[in-house]
């Protein structure tokens, strides 16, 4: 029954995203894919980072999926390459210092408490990237986008309470 809700919750969530890019109803951009082939990618690199940190630490934990990443970024950097400027480079390096902190962190995270506890504390990244895009951007989300993130929302919080009151059972047994 507990993997028959999780499915669920994971299909009300890949359902918000098929809200968000409607396909069949408006053409899906190849941005709008990589980001979905990001999303699934992000997913597995979170189920190899519970697995590594339940035998290495964090900085090893970060080492390594940093070592693996590196590669296929390499690879798709490559048609784009052009040599950056000095301001460039430095926001290059603070992007890496702070993208490698907040990797550190969350392998930190993952070690020290279950993954549906973590996750719904990361999903809040949708809200500030909504209210950064308004603000810098002037970025206005569209009615599809609120829906399908509200499903996504939605189906993370299922999820994590269901855990949270499982766990909670079975401490109490």
């Amino acid at each position: 029954m507990r993997s028959a809700r999780r499915l669920t919750a994971l299909a009300v969530g890949f359902a918000g995203a098929l809200v968000i890019l409607r396909p069949g109803l408006v053409e899906i951009s190849s941005g709008a894919l990589l980001a979905f082939g990001a999303a699934i990618l992000w997913g597995a690199q979170m189920i190899v980072l519970k697995t590594i940190s339940r035998t290495d630490s964090s900085l090893t934990a970060t080492l390594y999926l940093s070592i693996f990443v590196a590669p296929f970024a390499l690879l798709a950097s490559l048609p784009f390459w052009r040599t950056p400027t000095w301001e460039e480079l430095a926001w290059l390096v603070a992007m890496g210092v702070f993208g490698s902190g907040r990797q550190l962190c969350m392998a930190q995270a993952v070690r020290e408490a279950d993954v549906s506890a973590v996750l719904p504390l990361d999903f809040t990244k949708l809200v500030w990237a909504s209210i950064i895009g308004y603000l810098v951007f002037s970025e206005v989300p569209d009615v599809w986008a609120w829906a399908g993130g509200i499903l996504i929302f939605a189906a993370v919080i299922y999820i994590s309470q269901r855990e949270n009151r499982t766990m909670a059972a079975g401490t109490k047994q």
